[in-house]
């Protein structure tokens, strides 16, 4: 029977008429729809469904210990008889759960149970206002409007005293003692047939609301408002485009020509409305095709399964003004469980009903991707075959909720308990109940039923919202299969082969077939197709299937050759069907071209070969350990596989050689000469063995790291075991085939022996290119030796000959001695990503040593100098007299704090400066910042051996180097000072003095000092430096012209002079002074300066430089130190020589000697 609510608007002329701010706050004990008051507690007995409602507010009781002010999201509590004795004393048990609400302390938060032995024992009875206290002190004086007399209270008996009372505060539902722990409640009974029930809206229960907030009308016009009832169910009418305008005096709706919703809450159908209205306005209101005419009343009947439905008001702008709203009459009904049968029917133990549910109104089915993750992608279809991940059963009603569960892994929809999340697979006992949403008549939204939220989607999976979208449904089938003619015992289910009378659920377009490549079923329990058949069965049934009646076997073999490497039978083909070849025995890596690619069935049983072309990267041998099998040289990761090891050279013995077996369908077989077969464990990081006897057979697959590479494997479920290098050893790595492909160190590739010489023979060009360097040849060996060579490059030799050559140079290739070099870096990506070389240098802003594009500079001079009593060197920075003393290029003036290293080949033209070669990632210097190649510049720091960014080419070189004087008279580790010229620029350490003599306005002489310590070619000089010390003369570019006027003269040849003055040491002096060259002439040195007669003559205060002017001539060198060590001996370019040659010409004491 349909029900009418009447939303009275009375038209009352003064305020008083309107509820005042307290009176609109009171709560009558109106029942719910579907409910009665419970007007006698001694009435209740066991089996009765109640809910609870506070009775001075409009919170409904909820299991959760949370609370709502909707009465279809209270929970329905089952009484149970507690068996006390006592008829009001019931234990409360959340319906359609095995949750009870649970026995407490004499105070806490409300709580629930699922342990029998925590249930608590609930006394409900009517709390009378005459009665004794504590009754008295619930405060009937708050229910104002409500029913005093039907108050109950609840106080739990299974506490120590007895007295535990459920109370309502502000924070939730809690258990309390004492005359201030009351609270009142109403109770209503479910009733188990709710039609014929009306219920009437008087004008009391409308509410208004502005902007979502309930507001009180003023005397002023109030706009844009919305009307609600105040009891269940929940009655809106609601602007569209226009105005709800109220005041004290009057209800209308304007200002004309405006749309209006009515609406309906959840679980409600709205059939009709009348609005009734005063005449003669010339409003008209209209809706569904039914016009008012101005006759005072719209009624509009007949409506089918709609929660909303709108109404238009016309006419004039000023209209509201001359008429008013009288009442609005809704009827309405609950919206029937067997609406919701139409869209899915609910399940009961052993009797699911399966369904697919998508969301949002596209293919997005919601399917199970693990115990607890569902996805629900966009464009995802059902499953042609078994669709357990997809199926969704449900149990329970429309009014209780229902829970739903997956097929697949038999657990539940829930996980949140707010809005926020998504929504997880979880077991029964926290299922979350979810009640069903009218949204169309073949489609609904989910709504948790005690948590209030609804399902979205969000990320590809279901979630808890705010607001939900809607749901789909289509029928799945659970099904089994038969064959009543015997020739069948399995059937497959989308390429799944599954044995008869075993239950599967299906989607309508499910693919069923007799076979994996072929089918023969003519018939589904007598239909044409399966679709037929399942829509015919139901959700559960049994399909018979019947094969066609010509049928035969075919047998296919595929030949390697003459050997047959794999046999397929194909049973129960039908005559005319065709079977593709490629379908039935599988295309592994490497084969292709099968032939015939196609096979028709007769009416009698065939056997055909069929041949394949092979692409593999080897021959394979029949016999992979005889003498004639093909032989390899085989890498990983570019490195020689010698037995189970790896090395970056060959020497060609019988480790190095491998062999291949097997075929491309059954697996491929790896011989070693020296060791037998190869063989892996299915475990990670396992270094490879082998087995002399017997075969070990591997998939194989392409690796794209090199051309023509490959992977060789061990399948597994989810992932492969690959062959992989570690640490220099043949070893395991289990992961999938995506990252294997693209691996290096899976990376697989084998050699004739010719082509591996070839690949030999190049690595032999730096020992060429940068011949005179550190592990290069000697620059006599590489003319020696490289026609040889480059006739090899042209006519690949035999691996001996290769071998031959290759001793040979490593026997003259240049050592590591204390000397200058240019530490380049042997990172070839440098200069094939930027064009420049890369090289030391030391960084005079931060005194440390770097690396940045070489230039041949002064501070990329190097000099190794060997440790005393060691072989081992450290690294010198002449220009600032420093050493390295730290892998991070911190320097230090001190040798013997330096860092001490070893030279170590590390590969045709490269070194290590190894400091540890056995520290693994701390063994050597490294060129830190150098991002692949692209670095410009960059710090030191420490790194393996292996790495290329710690490898280094040293290129020796030429610097010439001067000894400094070393007068008796001045004392060891003090500075001297000497004249100095030099036939080419050069750039002194920065720590030696550099000086010449100008004049000023004023002719007076004083020294200039060049602060770059650098020098220009032939200009003349006095130096400053520690007596004794070798001063290097490094390269240097440009140098600008002095500031001023130099009047000293540089000699670079021994020239012979007849005036002037010369700075010099006399016998035993400890100061330096000017003396005069004698007239009779004076041989200058080589490498040394003076001051010109002319240029001294036209001067003054030349008595005040350095330590005067001395008091003798000088006639000659002999007993005068003018600036080379006393019997020194010097080549022609001024460098020291200790040993000198015969019939060498060199420099004693400043005089040209002949050998």
């Amino acid at each position: 029977m349909k029900k009418i609510t009447k939303l009275f608007i009375l038209l009352l002329l003064t305020t008083a008429g309107f509820p005042t701010n307290s009176q609109a706050e009171t709560y009558p004990a109106t029942a719910p729809y579907g409910y009665e008051l419970v007007e006698d507690a001694s009435t209740l007995q066991a089996g009765d469904v109640i809910i609870i409602r506070q009775a001075s507010g409009n919170n409904y009781l909820k299991i959760n210990n949370t609370r709502t002010t909707n009465a279809s999201m209270a929970t329905n509590f089952v009484l149970e008889d507690a068996g006390t004795g006592n008829s009001s004393d019931f234990y409360l048990k959340a319906e359609g759960t095995e949750n009870y609400l649970k026995a407490a302390a004499a105070s806490g938060t409300m709580a629930s149970t699922t342990n029998v032995s925590e249930k608590g024992v609930f006394n409900i009875k009517i709390a009378s206002a005459s009665g004794s206290s504590p009754e008295t002190t619930i405060g009937f004086a708050n229910f104002k409007g409500g029913d005093q007399d039907h108050v109950i209270r609840l106080i739990t008996t299974s506490t120590s005293d007895n007295t535990s009372r459920i109370w309502y505060n502000s924070n939730g539902w809690a258990y309390g003692t004492g005359g201030g722990h009351w609270t009142g409640f109403y109770a209503f009974k479910k009733q188990d047939n709710v039609s014929g029930q009306v219920a009437t809206l008087s004008y009391n229960d409308i509410e208004i609301y502005k902007d979502g907030n309930k507001v009180t009308p003023g005397s002023n016009n109030s706009f844009n408002h919305q009307v609600r009832s105040t009891s269940s169910p929940l009655i809106t009418v609601t602007i569209g485009s226009g105005d709800v305008v109220y005041n004290t005096s009057m209800f209308t709706f304007g200002n004309g020509n405006k749309t209006y919703t009515i609406a309906i809450e959840d679980g409600y159908f709205i059939t009709g409305f009348t609005i009734n209205y005063t005449t003669g306005s010339g409003v008209t209101f209209s809706s569904n095709g039914v016009t008012s005419s101005d006759n005072g009343q719209l009624a509009v009947t007949g409506l089918l399964n709609t929660t909303s439905t709108t109404f238009y008001v016309s006419g004039t702008s000023n209209a509201w003004k001359s008429y008013y709203v009288m009442s609005i009459e809704v009827t309405y009904e609950a919206i029937p469980q067997s609406f919701y049968d139409a869209i899915f029917q609910s399940s009961t133990v052993g009797n699911p009903k399966w369904y697919a549910m998508s969301i949002a109104n596209t293919s997005s089915w919601w399917k199970v991707t693990s115990n607890t993750a569902i996805n629900n992608s966009d464009g995802s279809s059902l499953p042609t075959g078994i669709a357990d991940a997809y199926a969704w059963a449900f149990y329970g009603d429309a009014v209780n909720g229902y829970k739903i569960q997956n097929k697949s892994t038999g657990r539940y929809l829930g996980g949140r308990t707010s809005t926020g999340g998504n929504l997880t697979l979880v077991d029964e006992a926290d299922a979350v109940l979810f009640v069903p949403e009218y949204n169309s008549a073949t489609n609904i939204k989910w709504k948790s039923k005690d948590y209030g939220y609804y399902v979205d989607r969000s990320s590809n999976s279901p979630y808890a919202h705010t607001s939900g979208q809607v749901i789909n449904f289509q029928n799945l089938y659970n099904v089994n299969f038969t064959c009543s003619g015997g020739q069948l015992s399995t059937v497959y289910v989308g390429g799944t082969e599954v044995s008869l009378n075993t239950p599967v659920v299906l989607a309508s377009g499910a693919i069923i077939t007799s076979g994996a490549l072929v089918n023969a079923i003519e018939t589904y329990n007598g239909f044409n197709t399966l679709a037929e058949a399942l829509a015919d069965a139901g959700f559960n049934g049994t399909v018979d299937v019947t094969l066609s009646a010509v049928l035969s076997n075919i047998t296919i073999n595929v030949m390697r050759g003459s050997t047959v490497v794999k046999t397929v039978t194909i049973e129960n083909v039908p005559e005319n069907a065709v079977i593709t070849v490629t379908d039935a025995v599988g295309t592994p890596n490497y084969v292709s071209n099968l032939t015939p690619a196609t096979i028709t069935a007769t009416s009698a049983d065939q056997s055909v070969d069929v041949t394949y072309t092979s692409s593999l990267p080897f021959t394979l041998s029949d016999d992979p350990t005889s003498a004639g099998a093909t032989e390899y040289i085989l890498t990983l990761n570019s490195q020689y596989c010698y037995g189970n090891a790896l090395s970056s050279s060959c020497d060609f013995g019988n480790s190095y050689y491998w062999t291949f077996g097997g075929d491309e369908y059954n697996g491929i077989t790896v011989y070693n000469k020296n060791n037998g077969y190869l063989r892996i464990a299915t475990t990670n990081n396992t270094p490879a063995s082998f087995d002399n006897s017997t075969p070990f057979a591997f998939a194989i697959s392409p690796n794209t790291v090199q051309t023509d590479a490959f992977n060789l494997y061990v399948p597994g479920s989810s992932s492969n075991t690959y062959v992989n290098k570690r640490t220099s050893t043949i070893a395991t790595w289990v992961t999938s085939a995506s990252n294997a492909i693209s691996d290096a160190g899976c990376c697989l590739k084998i050699y004739t022996e010719n082509d591996a010489v070839a690949g030999f023979l190049s690595d032999l060009q730096p020992y060429f290119t940068y011949a005179g360097c550190v592990n290069a040849l000697t620059a006599s060996a590489a003319a020696e030796l490289n026609p040889t060579y480059e006739s090899f490059t042209q006519n690949p030799p035999r691996a001996s000959e290769y071998l031959a050559l290759k001793a040979t140079i490593e026997a003259n290739v240049v050592q590591p001695t204390e000397g200058y070099y240019i530490v380049y870096s042997a990172f070839e990506e440098f200069e094939n990503r930027q064009g420049v070389k890369k090289a030391m240098y030391y960084n005079t802003n931060n005194s440390t040593i770097e690396w940045n594009s070489a230039d041949g500079s002064a501070a990329q001079v190097m000099k190794l100098k060997a440790v005393s009593g060691a072989s081992t060197y450290r690294l010198y920075a002449p220009l600032a007299d420093v050493y390295l003393q730290t892998k991070q290029g911190v320097t230090t003036s001190t040798e013997r704090d330096g860092l001490a290293f070893e030279v170590l080949a590390s590969g045709p033209a490269s070194v290590n400066l190894a400091y540890d070669p056995s520290g693994g990632q701390d063994a050597a210097l490294h060129a830190n910042g150098h991002s692949g190649g692209s670095g410009v510049s960059g710090t030191l720091t420490n790194w393996t051996l292996d790495s290329e960014a710690s490898m280094w080419r040293l290129y020796p070189l030429d610097i010439p180097e001067i000894t400094l004087i070393e007068p008796n008279g001045v004392a060891e580790g003090d500075e001297v000072y000497q004249s100095f010229a030099y036939g080419s620029n050069k750039q002194l350490p920065l720590n030696v003095g550099v000086h010449y003599i100008s004049t000023n306005s004023g002719n007076f002489a004083h020294i200039e000092t060049v602060s770059s310590s650098a020098i220009r070619a032939n200009e003349g000089y006095i130096i400053r430096g520690v007596k004794g010390a070798t001063v290097p003369l490094l390269p240097i570019g440009e140098v600008d012209a002095l500031s001023s006027t130099n009047l000293l003269v540089g000699v670079v040849e021994p020239t012979k002079v007849y005036s002037g003055y010369m700075l010099a040491y006399k016998g035993n002096d400890a100061e330096q002074k000017f003396y005069k060259i004698k007239n009779t002439g004076l041989t200058i040195p080589a490498y040394r300066s003076y001051l010109p007669a002319a240029a001294a003559a036209n001067v003054r205060g030349l008595e005040l430089l350095f330590g005067g002017i001395g008091d003798d001539e000088i006639t000659g060198i002999d007993g005068i130190n003018t600036g080379g060590t006393e019997g020194a001996i010097f080549d022609l370019q001024g460098r020291r020589v200790t040993k000198p040659e015969k019939g060498g010409i060199y420099i004693i004491n400043g005089k040209k000697v002949m050998k």
